[in-house]
């Protein structure tokens, strides 16, 4: 969830103007993708999809699909915005959780399974630089 990962970039004290952002990003792929699939059912039901007519004037094809897409994700961006900002994630003032992070064992064993994956990666395929 979303709220778990600001808590968990909290507590690892990665700075707000990082935190925000990719919380707003997070919130902000799903919609648009929703808006994608809800533009491309209209654009079937009139008619204009994918297909082989279509293709013969492809800006069309990008007007009819890129048009709406950007509307939508503009009016996105601007609803999650002040819905961070009703939420008092820019509040100078440090937030209280009822949720508990921590590690259990599946993160450190992926992050010892990543670990050993870039330790591999460095001496393959950077010739070893940091273990001669």
């Amino acid at each position: 969830k979303v709220s778990e990962f600001i808590v968990s970039m909290e507590k690892s004290n990665i700075p707000k103007e990082v935190t925000i952002p990719l919380s707003v990003i997070f919130r902000y792929i799903p919609s648009v993708y929703e808006e994608i699939k809800s533009i491309t059912n209209a654009m079937k039901m009139r008619g204009f999809g994918l297909n082989v007519k279509s293709l013969k004037n492809p800006l069309k094809l990008v007007e009819f699909y890129m048009i709406p897409i950007l509307v939508s994700a503009i009016k996105t961006s601007d609803e999650l915005s002040a819905a961070s900002l009703t939420r008092g994630l820019s509040n100078p003032e440090p937030r209280t959780h009822f949720m508990e992070v921590k590690l259990n064992k599946i993160d450190y064993t992926l992050l010892t399974v990543s670990l050993i994956g870039l330790g591999v990666y460095v001496y393959y395929f950077l010739g070893g630089v940091f273990f001669a």
